[in-house]
């Protein structure tokens, strides 16, 4: 298992954790109360070191398959995050149309924005761990 495959890992551990802490904040306060636990989701810096590659000279960091596999898995979570914003964006702008409201707090714009980077975070890695499991197609 390589560097980007235990990362992947890592991060769709974590991703039940801050949903979990999320419910469990909203419980305390509005919104802004259960953002905080988006926080949890900043561990994701410390991968580098927590993964990072040993000292042999004998193994390859990645090749070629690993970089389109990885530039694979970079679009798709482009692609869901943009669908994600913009979905998310539309909802508010309908809720507060049917309620009535003619404008959208401000407060709620950087919440859609760390929601759609989650859903790129989160949706890269379910992709890389999928092709990952693919294999290379080639029998040994």
């Amino acid at each position: 298992m390589n560097k980007e495959q235990k990362t992947a890992w890592f991060i769709l551990i974590l991703f039940p954790i801050v949903c979990v802490g999320f419910f469990i904040l909203s419980s305390f306060g509005g919104w802004r109360v259960d953002s905080a636990a988006f926080g949890i989701f900043g561990l994701i810096g410390l991968t580098p070191f927590i993964f990072r590659r040993r000292l042999d000279p004998s193994r390859v960091a990645s090749d070629e398959r690993d970089r389109q596999i990885n530039r694979k898995a970079f679009v798709a979570g482009g692609m869901a995050s943009y669908l994600g914003f913009v979905i998310g964006l539309m909802c508010i702008w309908a809720v507060n149309m049917i309620a009535g409201n003619n404008m959208i707090t401000i407060d709620l714009i950087p919440l859609t924005v760390f929601c759609g980077w989650m859903i790129f975070v989160v949706v890269r890695s379910v992709v890389l761990l999928f092709l990952y499991s693919r294999g290379t197609g080639y029998a040994e």
